[in-house]
């Protein structure tokens, strides 16, 4: 489970977003593939919002 608190100290905004990814990489742990697309204009937070996915994915085990 991704922490919230900890991400939000990095990824300002965007808790709908983390939810997602939460939700996306519990189904992976579960055997359930999936893709995450992530796009937007220049400077929105495209790299940091996947650097939590990836330290969430991390955290739990997974590897990145």
């Amino acid at each position: 489970m991704i922490d919230l608190d900890a991400a939000q100290r990095v990824v300002h905004g965007r808790d709908a977003e983390l939810t997602v990814v939460e939700r996306l990489l519990a189904g992976a742990r579960a055997g359930r593939g999936a893709a995450l697309v992530v796009r937007g204009h220049a400077g929105i937070g495209k790299t940091t919002l996947l650097g939590a996915a990836r330290r969430a994915a991390a955290g739990s085990g997974m590897w990145c």
